[in-house]
């Protein structure tokens, strides 16, 4: 199934990943993997990177790791903590000596900061949500104007001391109000207004359909050298064939690697002087057999490159890439939804810019931040 249909990059591999610890994937994707046992599967969840749904193959108990290896961490868990106690002291410090108001809901003038008045009317407008938030939960309300009070707060500090002056650190702050200005949209009333027509989705994909292909097939020369099953012999003697074994490979590779030697007819040489070692050529796939077991794409492999060795099911084995053909133009079937959120996507953003257009001339801009 994941293989089929995942977006990820490991999809070739089913969706598999290797052992990973706490820190790798971020809390959202981790609080759902690390608390299903072995065999089971989560339901479908979502982060800020999509939709998933996970299986737990295996796990391992975790050693304690060095003071030397975690050091980094700690010390960024430290500057964090001592980062936001600041921020809360001087966010303190400014309220103490700031004059703020909140008022009623029902009330015209909201929220009073100092020399500033939020009005109904403009925080209805910016933030319909809190409309129904005002008429529900009173207390909510009253925290969610304590918040817009707290920004408000930076935002006065920042005009007093940096948006006076034409410095970088005035443009650079304006940049980053600019930029989280989508905070405080709607995504839900973005996503009811922006549509996608079939139409639209077919016609995009004849303008572009030469960008969506599939993996160029690749014919492949395989060089086997057998090593007997592990369970059928001794450890000793299966230790005893592999070594030498590997050393014929090696020897293989430095002749075709260092003395320039065909590959293919020196394979088919190997291949008639020893029983144990088979040579064989592929037809064209667009990936590598399951039981090779190769954790790197197909994709990385071009017409006249050989591969390193590695252990497949049958034994030692190494092979070249003979030949790659064009790839295959996908369908509409297999790529419209790619297209769908490309479409929507670009449709979103010419949506919130003209929002943007349009509350900047009719509201307060400070509100925005």
């Amino acid at each position: 199934y994941a293989r089929q249909f995942s977006d990820l990059g490991n999809r070739k591999k089913g969706g598999v990943v290797d052992y990973f610890s706490r820190g790798t994937y971020g809390k959202a994707f981790e609080s759902i993997a690390f608390s299903l046992k072995k065999g089971e599967i989560s339901p479908v969840f979502t982060t800020r990177h999509g939709a998933f749904i996970v299986k737990c193959l295996d796990s391992k108990t975790t050693e304690t790791l060095s003071l030397d290896k975690v050091s980094t961490n700690i010390r960024r868990m430290l500057f964090n903590k001592k980062f936001q106690e600041k921020v809360l002291g001087e966010l303190g410090e400014l309220k103490s000596k700031a004059n703020i108001e909140i008022t009623t809901p029902a009330a015209r003038v909201l929220l009073k900061v100092n020399e500033f008045e939020l009005t109904s009317s403009v925080l209805f407008a910016v933030y319909p949500e809190l409309r129904t938030q005002a008429n529900n939960s009173p207390e909510s309300f009253r925290e969610s104007l304590n918040s817009i009070a707290e920004k408000e707060l930076v935002y006065q500090y920042m005009v007093k001391h940096y948006f006076s002056k034409p410095t970088q650190q005035a443009r650079n702050f304006k940049i980053y109000k600019a930029v989280h200005y989508f905070n405080v949209l709607s995504l839900e009333e973005a996503k009811a207004k922006i549509k996608v027509t079939e139409d639209e989705i077919k016609k995009f994909y004849e303008e572009k359909k030469e960008f969506y292909h599939g993996t160029s097939p690749r014919k492949l020369g395989v060089l086997v050298f057998t090593l007997p099953r592990r369970e059928k012999v001794s450890e000793n003697l299966y230790f005893v064939e592999y070594n030498k074994m590997r050393d014929r490979a090696e020897s293989f590779l430095h002749l075709v690697k260092k003395e320039k030697k065909d590959f293919v007819a020196t394979a088919k040489v190997l291949a008639t002087q020893d029983k144990k070692i088979t040579y064989y050529e592929t037809d064209y796939i667009t990936e590598f057999p399951e039981d090779w077991r190769l954790s790197i794409s197909i994709l990385e492999f071009s017409t006249g490159r050989i591969s390193p060795l590695f252990i497949s099911e049958k034994g030692l084995t190494v092979f070249k890439v003979l030949d790659t053909q064009k790839p295959r133009i996908l369908s509409l079937e297999e790529v419209q939804d790619k297209i769908y959120r490309v479409l929507f996507s670009n449709k979103k953003r010419d949506y919130f810019n003209s929002l943007k257009e349009k509350t900047l001339k009719v509201h307060n801009y400070r509100l925005l931040f």
